[in-house]
C-alpha cells in the first residue's frame, strides 16, 4: 500500500517536458481574393443576424461569435441590426492577432 507521501513524489505519466514544448497558435496573414472576402463578410453578417434572431426568439440569452472571419468589416451593420431589434451588441478586441469576438445579447 502506498502512503500519501509516496503518491506526492510519483512523477506524472506524461512527463514534465510536455507542457514546455507546446507551441502557441497564431494567425497567418495571407492575400485573399476580393470576391471571397466580400462573401466572407456577408457570411459574417448572416451569422450576426442569426445570433440576433436567437436572442429575440428567446432561444438564447447571449450568443458569442468568436474567430468569425471578417466580422470586424460588418460589425457596424450588425450593431445597427442589433439595436433595431433591442438586443445588446459588443465587439471585443482581439485577444490575439486576427481574432475578434462579437457578443450579441442580452435583450435591452
Amino acid at each position: 500500500m502506498l502512503s500519501v507521501g509516496d503518491a506526492a513524489a510519483a512523477a506524472a505519466s506524461w512527463g514534465g517536458s510536455y507542457v514546455g514544448s507546446v507551441d502557441n497558435a497564431r494567425v497567418i496573414a495571407f492575400p485573399r481574393d476580393q470576391l471571397a472576402t466580400a462573401d466572407a463578410a456577408e457570411a459574417a453578417l448572416i451569422e450576426i443576424d442569426a445570433a440576433i434572431a436567437m436572442v429575440v426568439g428567446g432561444h438564447a440569452r447571449r450568443v458569442r461569435l468568436t474567430a468569425l472571419p471578417f466580422v470586424d468589416r460588418v460589425a457596424g451593420i450588425g450593431a445597427a441590426h442589433s439595436r433595431a431589434a433591442g438586443v445588446a451588441f459588443r465587439l471585443e478586441g482581439a485577444e490575439r492577432a486576427g481574432v475578434v469576438t462579437v457578443t450579441v445579447g442580452p435583450r435591452e
